[in-house]
């Protein structure tokens, strides 16, 4: 009786070979695998649970991080935890599973009914120019849903504020495509320019570096580009989902450069993208910034919402403090991060492509 239970107990353990190189994975995939001999010769299927703990030591092992266990030692929880971690590949324009399903969980469980919600809302409404030139079918509505989390009165004020500011303000919409020489030469310069990569919450991050500007175009094209960027942007719904982070680099922006913040733009920029567009900033990052271009912003704060306060972020020549927000894995060199120096024309051949398609 106690043979048979040892021999159970035998098969039942976990192998411990050493023979490969202590430098190949197999190795510590030996801990954990299970013996395969059974007292007939045959072979037994390992269990499920074992295999998946096998992957993901495995694959800890190939990021070079080794459990200080010895052979045989059953990996713990804690480990695994952190295998699972470093699992998520954070450099992938795609969002975790754990953002999509929160996602998921806040939209409503039929969304033709919010569209159509909101499509009666505009229909029934006083303002006859809106309902008779604004654009109703159902994309361009989910747009702005998304924007306002669904809330159907939010984004009716959304989608009145985003067609009348259109109207106020017709320079900036004028001849508004890629093709526009303002537009593009703004784009060429970077300004504003899109990583290639989202940042550990599944937000896409656009970034301005003021040292291009060569001021020979106006800020108010800037702010051009900066519209049409968006709007190529919102047809993501993962964009619309997620967000926006902006990060705005003021290194060696000379006091000149300065001279063209106009107040005036800058205030028709905050309204615009404070309460008429669809999109949702979560946050606004200045570096580098000098003591005359805070002066120049100190005008604006008046016309921030608290909320929009609370969003803006000034580290000046710290970028370990940006780091905290925007991890280094998908900044660009000139930020403190561990990616190339950001090419502009990436982004512009992306969106010019786009534009012909």
């Amino acid at each position: 009786m106690q043979i048979e239970r040892a021999k159970a107990q035998q098969h039942t353990s976990f192998t411990t070979q050493t023979r490969l190189p202590v430098n190949h994975p197999g190795v510590l995939r030996a801990q954990l695998r299970p013996s395969t001999t059974t007292q007939h010769g045959g072979k037994t299927r390992a269990c499920e649970a074992l295999y998946a703990q096998n992957r993901i030591v495995s694959n800890v092992y190939r990021r070079k991080i080794r459990f200080k266990q010895p052979l045989g030692t059953p990996i713990s929880s804690k480990a695994i935890k952190m295998a699972e971690f470093l699992e998520l590949d954070w450099k992938a324009q795609m969002i975790s599973r754990d953002i999509m399903r929160d996602w998921k969980n806040s939209e409503p469980k039929d969304k033709a009914i919010s569209v159509q919600s909101l499509r009666n809302l505009i229909q029934s409404s006083d303002d006859r120019e809106l309902k008779d030139n604004m654009q109703q079918d159902d994309k361009t509505l989910l747009k702005f849903l998304y924007a306002r989390k669904f809330d159907i009165n939010d984004t009716y004020e959304l989608i009145r504020n985003y067609y009348w500011y259109r109207r106020k303000n017709p320079e900036i919409f004028r001849n508004f495509t890629i093709q526009s020489e303002d537009i593009r030469k703004s784009l060429e310069n970077g300004l504003p320019g899109v990583l290639e990569s989202r940042d550990r919450k599944g937000r896409c991050i656009l970034i301005v570096n003021g040292i291009n500007w060569d001021c020979s175009y106006s800020l108010l094209s800037i702010y051009r580009a900066l519209l049409y960027t968006l709007e190529f942007l919102i047809q993501n719904i993962h964009n619309q989902a997620n967000g926006f982070v902006v990060l705005v680099d003021w290194t060696e922006f000379s006091f000149r450069q300065s001279t063209n913040l106009k107040p005036s733009v800058l205030k028709t920029m905050i309204e615009g993208l404070q309460d008429c567009f669809p999109a949702r900033f979560k946050g606004i990052h200045f570096i580098g910034q000098p003591w005359y271009v805070e002066a120049a912003l100190t005008v604006i704060k008046p016309f921030l919402k608290d909320k929009t306060k609370e969003r803006i972020y000034v580290h000046g020549n710290n970028l370990s403090t940006l780091h905290n927000y925007v991890h280094v894995d998908v900044l660009p060199a000139e930020m403190g991060g561990e990616q190339a120096s950001y090419n502009p024309e990436v982004w512009l051949k992306q969106i010019m492509q786009s534009d012909k398609a």
